[in-house]
């Protein structure tokens, strides 16, 4: 699942992460797919608006990628933090995040990335960066890639776990 860039509960105040989560059921069911195999990732601002999702609905998402961009801007990260506060929920509820920028991409650092992976491990949540080698702040093949076989390993390491429970 791919959402676009909308500010959702974070700044806006009104649910339109419903939509993505509507249409997540709908594509569940007409595709056959399996509910513990479910991806979201977000390009750029994008990133910001699939980290929001998995942290809101943990049950709904296996992983979560932020490409090109850091999912922790400022407001956005201390308004999602207090609002899952409010709910007594904790971030170690959040599946994995993988962070991937581009070995160009002027905007997002390694050192930024890096920073949010400590905060976001601080918090419970197992985290990694990826840099892809000849990538700018553009997407790509390549990235894509990448993060269907990272996916996949977390996805297959937790079905194993639960097979064998």
């Amino acid at each position: 699942m791919v959402p676009y860039w909308e500010p959702v509960v974070v700044e806006s105040n009104h649910r339109t992460e419903q939509f993505f989560l509507d249409v997540l059921e709908e594509v569940k069911l007409m595709y056959h797919i399996h509910p513990q195999k479910v991806l979201v990732t977000g390009f750029g601002l994008g990133a910001t608006e699939a980290f929001s999702l998995a942290a809101l609905y943990p049950d709904q998402f296996q992983a979560v990628a932020a490409i090109a961009s850091s999912p922790l801007r400022d407001k956005l990260i201390n308004r999602l933090m207090e609002v899952r506060l409010m709910g007594n929920q904790k971030f170690r509820e959040m599946p994995p995040v993988l962070l991937v920028r581009g070995e160009n991409d002027t905007s997002w650092t390694m050192d930024r990335l890096n920073q949010d992976k400590a905060l976001l491990e601080k918090q419970g949540v197992k985290t990694e960066v990826k840099q892809i080698p000849g990538m700018g702040s553009e997407h790509n093949f390549q990235a894509n890639a990448f993060i269907l076989n990272w996916f996949d390993s977390k996805v297959s390491d937790t079905l194993f776990a639960q097979a064998h429970a």
